[in-house]
């Protein structure tokens, strides 16, 4: 799974929680997703590489599964895929769908792409450098360190042993 999607749900772990109710396919179908929001929950990437569904494994769960697919051959091949409980609060699954919609460039070197991936990645010369995105990276650490952050008390001194007494 691409570092930046990941980022996208783990930032949102250390933010408060947002006071709406969060709509997971809202990013989607904003970012030109193809989206059916009423009965299944499902969604589509526009190049038909990413699929998101809310399944229903039978009354009682409801998991979301994200899947990224390839063509190769007659078929496709998984690249990566993401599964989320039941359990798993909607704002944690909107943030990443947010990541999931961004249509930012993903900053990569060509041969440490996945290589069933190449031939429908498309790619760019880019001047960016291990410098800059050192910086992107320090800058998203430095935003993330204020918030919501706060110490746990100390958990109370073990008292020494008594002396003379042994087991």
């Amino acid at each position: 799974m691409p570092a930046e999607i990941l980022a996208g749900f783990t930032n949102a772990l250390i933010v408060p929680k947002p006071a709406i109710q969060a709509r997971p396919l809202a990013p989607l179908a904003a970012g030109g997703w193809t989206v059916d929001d009423l009965g299944s929950h499902w969604a589509l990437s526009p190049d038909h590489a990413v699929s998101l569904t809310h399944a229903t494994a039978d009354d009682s769960t409801r998991p979301w599964f994200a899947q990224t697919s390839v063509p190769h051959g007659n078929g496709f091949d998984e690249v990566w895929a993401a599964r989320f409980s039941e359990h798993t609060p909607h704002y944690l699954i909107t943030a990443f769908t947010m990541a999931l919609a961004d249509t930012a460039p993903l900053v990569r070197h060509r041969t440490r792409t996945p290589p069933m991936a190449r031939s429908t990645l498309v790619t760019r010369p880019s001047d960016a450098t291990a410098d800059s995105i050192r910086e992107q990276l320090v800058s998203r650490e430095r935003a993330a360190r204020p918030i919501g952050r706060t110490r746990l008390p100390r958990p109370p001194a073990v008292p020494d042993p008594k002396p003379g007494r042994q087991r």
